[in-house]
């Protein structure tokens, strides 16, 4: 299979590490600080591709996405789908319409540690859940055409989703705290009245991510730093560690199922836009304040 991909920054070299982990690839990299040609004169001596992974800056997928779907590729791109939830409603009719793969790289989907926790919510460990906790930092990220919302929320809309039964279709905003919108502190509201306080950040000190579930009988914790990554079940304040393995990384099961869809339509497509929607409707709101 010949694979094109778009972007060798950061998380592109990254993917092409992970590309080259699968057998009987023949991977293209295009970047405009490597190929010192446009995109349009590289594709002339490189069409004969059968996929794209689009690894560029959030706000250039819209007009790359729907560039490739008319070239009828599939096309694998990196969260977000777009910015606007008119345009991810173009591209998905574009890809329905020509029967063309169009995959998020909604990336947590496939780690094993959301897994667990599914698991744990679903023996009903916690009795009656209280509260969602979720912390994003990352640190010296310089994003000037987007705000951090569009960078970090995304992940806790499509893992809300999965967790609890798609119940992110009636989140709410009750309130926010700014700083220069690099800094987003969140309180927002389930159908259910379950609470959801979220804090992301592009100028933190050090990364960190950690989710916290809380409920009647005690807490799941799921937290990872620069160094370790660890899945707790807090009850009583007695802490236990819940083992969990990835043995594959989240990125390679993930490229895995995208190459896994080239024979059939991809099932998130509602998903897609209804989360581009809020991240949409959640930068109206800071705007309007």
């Amino acid at each position: 299979m010949n694979v094109l991909l778009l972007g060798y920054g950061y998380w592109g070299k990254k993917v092409f590490s992970t590309l080259n982990q699968f057998k009987d690839l023949n991977i293209f990299v295009y970047d405009t600080k490597i190929n010192h040609v446009s995109l349009d004169d590289f594709l002339i001596k490189n069409s004969k591709f059968d996929c794209v992974f689009i690894v560029t800056p959030e706000e250039t997928h819209y007009e790359l996405v729907k560039k490739f779907l008319l070239l009828n590729k599939h096309v694998f791109v990196e969260k977000p789908l777009c910015l606007e939830k008119n345009q991810a409603q173009e591209l998905v009719d574009l890809a329905i319409k020509n029967k063309i793969i169009l995959f998020v790289d909604y990336i947590f989907l496939y780690d094993n540690f959301v897994k667990k926790i599914k698991k744990l919510l679903d023996s009903k460990i916690l009795g009656k859940l209280q509260k969602i906790e979720s912390l994003r930092l990352s640190s010296s990220i310089v994003k000037p055409k987007i705000i951090v919302t569009d960078d970090l929320m995304i992940h806790d809309l499509y893992l809300i989703k999965y967790l609890f039964d798609g119940n992110n279709n009636q989140l709410l905003i009750k309130s926010f705290k700014n700083e220069d919108f690099k800094q987003l502190n969140f309180s927002m509201v389930l159908k259910n009245s379950l609470n959801i306080e979220t804090f992301y950040s592009w100028i933190a000190e050090a990364s960190q991510r950690k989710l916290t579930i809380s409920g009647q009988k005690g807490a799941i914790i799921w937290e990872k730093d620069n160094s370790s990554e660890t899945l707790m079940f807090d009850s009583n304040k007695k802490q236990t560690i819940v083992e969990v393995k990835n043995k594959y990384s989240p990125l390679y099961k993930s490229i895995k199922s995208f190459f896994g869809r080239t024979k059939k339509l991809n099932q998130r497509y509602n998903d897609y836009i209804s989360d581009v929607d809020f991240l949409s409707k959640t930068k109206a709101v800071l705007y309007e304040n």
